[in-house]
C-alpha cells in the first residue's frame, strides 16, 4: 500500500508521468546550462495551438521550451490520438534532427509558449563546450527511452478504467512537484487524449472515481480524496507496489 508518493521512488514516478512528459525535476539544471545562450536568441512568443512540427516533416531546428506548456500527438494501438504534454525545460525537436528520420508525432503548443530557436549544429557545438548541458541532454534522452520503452507506455493489457487512473495519478504526482502541471486544469477532454481511450470511456471512469470518493470535482476543480486507492487501481497489474 502507498502512503507517500516518494515511496514511489525516481523510476517509478516517471513511470507514473507516461502521459506527461516532466523532464524539469528530473533534469533541473538544463535551465541554468541554457541560460549563458539564450542572450544571444530572439525570445518567440507562440499562441496556443501552434505547430512546431507535422507528421511526415523533417527538421534541423530544436525549440528551447522556456515557459509554457507543448504537446505531442501520435497514435495509439486502437488508431486513436494519445497525447503527452512537455512542460519546461524541453529541447522540443532534439530527437528529430538526432534520428534524421520523418517525424511521426504532430508537436504543437498547447498553451502560449515562450521558446527559443536553435539549429541542431549549433546545439551540438554548445554540447560539446558545456559539459553540463551535454550531462542534461543525456539523462533527458534516457529518461525519454525509459518512457518510451515502460509499461507505462505499453498498457496495452489494461482496461480503459485503470488507463484513466494512471493519468489522473500522473497528473497529481506533476502538479506536486511542477508549477506547470499545476495550473493546468484536467478537463474529461484532456483526460480522455492523455490517455488515449475515447471520451465515453473517460466520463464513465471518472464518475466511478467520483462514486468510489476517490476523487471530487469542487468548482469545477478536481480534489483527490484517496491516493492509496488510486494508486492501487493504477498499479494493480505491475509488481512494483
Amino acid at each position: 500500500m502507498y502512503t507517500s508518493a516518494s515511496m514511489i521512488g525516481q523510476e517509478h514516478l516517471y513511470l507514473s508521468l507516461s502521459p506527461f512528459t516532466v523532464i524539469s525535476f528530473f533534469v533541473p539544471d538544463m535551465h541554468d546550462s541554457m541560460l549563458p545562450y539564450l542572450d544571444s536568441k530572439k525570445k518567440e512568443t507562440l499562441p496556443k495551438g501552434h505547430v512546431f512540427y507535422n507528421t511526415g516533416d523533417t527538421t534541423k531546428n530544436i525549440f528551447y521550451l522556456n515557459k509554457g506548456i507543448a504537446m505531442e500527438t501520435i497514435m495509439n494501438e486502437n488508431g486513436l490520438e494519445k497525447d503527452f504534454l512537455i512542460v519546461p525545460p524541453y529541447p522540443l525537436g532534439f530527437h528529430y534532427c538526432a534520428h534524421e528520420q520523418p517525424i511521426f508525432p504532430c508537436t504543437k503548443t498547447y498553451t502560449e509558449c515562450e521558446v527559443y530557436r536553435f539549429t541542431y549544429d549549433e546545439f551540438l557545438s554548445m554540447m560539446q563546450e558545456n559539459k553540463q548541458l551535454l550531462k542534461s541532454i543525456l539523462k533527458l534522452i534516457s529518461l525519454d527511452f525509459r518512457l518510451a520503452n515502460s509499461p507505462g507506455m505499453q498498457n496495452y493489457s489494461l482496461s480503459s478504467y485503470e488507463k484513466v487512473c494512471q493519468t489522473i495519478l500522473s497528473y497529481f504526482i506533476g502538479a506536486k512537484y511542477d508549477p506547470y502541471m499545476k495550473k493546468l486544469k484536467l478537463t474529461q477532454e484532456l483526460t480522455a487524449r492523455l490517455t488515449g481511450v475515447h471520451r465515453v470511456s473517460a466520463v464513465r471512469a471518472i464518475q466511478k472515481l467520483k462514486a468510489d470518493k476517490i476523487i471530487a470535482y469542487e468548482k469545477n476543480k478536481l480534489r483527490l480524496l484517496d491516493y492509496e486507492k488510486l494508486c492501487n487501481i493504477a498499479y494493480e497489474k505491475y509488481p512494483i507496489k
